[in-house]
């Protein structure tokens, strides 16, 4: 729960316009690769209380990243193919567990070993994208715009006895 914590910290903290520039002034490139390695050194050595450490260096880590787009990784997280990864980030999140997770006995056999997994998930987590979620989600968009625009007259509470909706 302290990784929420510590996101939420993060968010409310940058949501002041003076406290966020000068978190974008003192996360320079080098401050930035300097939270990276305490959080690989944290993930590598386990150290006591690690998952407290990570918890704090997520946030920080992401908000550098968010503030200071002109570095390389913002520039690298902008090209065509982390883009293409960001939109596929649902599906991936939903079905990486039968592709990652390991089973014994495996109910996917080979598809769960590396690379077979990855290109598993990947071409699954793209057709759920494509064949599911994109025509879900334009539904909604469809749904809620024509709601938007036809206005349904409520009539008036004739009792005392009116609902509250």
């Amino acid at each position: 729960m302290d990784a929420l914590l510590w996101g939420c910290f993060v968010a409310i903290a940058l949501s002041d316009p003076e406290r966020r520039a000068r978190y974008r002034e003192a996360v320079t490139p080098f401050v930035w690769c300097v939270l990276v390695a305490l959080y690989v050194g944290c993930v590598a050595m386990r150290p006591p209380l690690a998952m407290a450490f990570e918890a704090v260096l997520i946030p920080l880590i992401l908000a550098g990243t968010v503030l200071r787009p002109e570095m390389f990784i913002g520039r690298l997280l902008e090209t065509r193919v982390f883009r293409w990864v960001g939109r596929l980030s649902y599906s991936l999140y939903l079905w990486q567990t039968p592709f990652m997770a390991p089973t014994v006995p495996s109910p996917l056999g080979s598809l769960q070993l590396f690379p077979l997994n990855v290109i598993g998930l990947i071409a699954t987590a793209a057709a759920s994208y494509y064949v599911i979620e994109r025509p879900m989600i334009a539904l909604g968009r469809r749904l809620s715009s024509d709601r938007a625009m036809v206005a349904v007259p409520m009539p008036l509470a004739a009792s005392s006895e009116a609902t509250l909706f």
